[in-house]
């Protein structure tokens, strides 16, 4: 629910200003740091999870900043940190997932507006879609679908 209520926040401000607030992305990192210290003393998280969820975050990041570099940046360094942040704070089953589905509607929600005349220039926050992504995915595993 701590990344529901901080992917709620991020999108608001990613629709309202076209841009991610550099201090929702460090709430995002003290959240992250809070949860892995809880993990490690309350549950079995061990070093070597740890560090292969650092590997994945790093990962996420390094390919979103080379999509970054070759798309002349389109998508913005927010957005890239944000899914750095996004890894973090959720497990890998349910981030892909998430990723998946928030794609999904991106690509949708991307024709719909190009079939009604809007250009390819037409600059899209992406905070929203990961919310609603997640949104899904948090309604279906709670469901017991997912």
């Amino acid at each position: 629910m701590i990344l529901f209520g901080l992917l709620l926040w991020i999108a608001y401000y990613d629709i309202r200003q076209r841009r991610i607030p550099l201090c929702s992305i460090l709430t995002g990192l003290l959240c992250w740091m809070g949860l892995s210290i809880y993990r490690f003393f309350y549950e079995d998280l061990t070093m070597e999870a740890w560090i292969r969820d650092l590997i994945v975050a790093f990962s996420v990041v390094a390919v979103c900043l080379l999509v970054r570099r070759i798309d002349d940046g389109y998508m913005g360094l927010g957005d890239v940190f944000l899914l750095g942040i996004f890894t973090l704070l959720s497990d890998r089953r349910r981030m892909f997932k998430s990723l998946m589905v928030t794609f999904f509607v991106f690509v949708l929600y991307s024709l719909v507006l190009l079939g009604f005349g809007y250009s390819k220039k037409t600059t899209l926050p992406f905070a929203p879609f990961l919310l609603v992504g997640y949104g899904i995915v948090l309604v279906f595993s709670i469901r017991g679908v997912g």
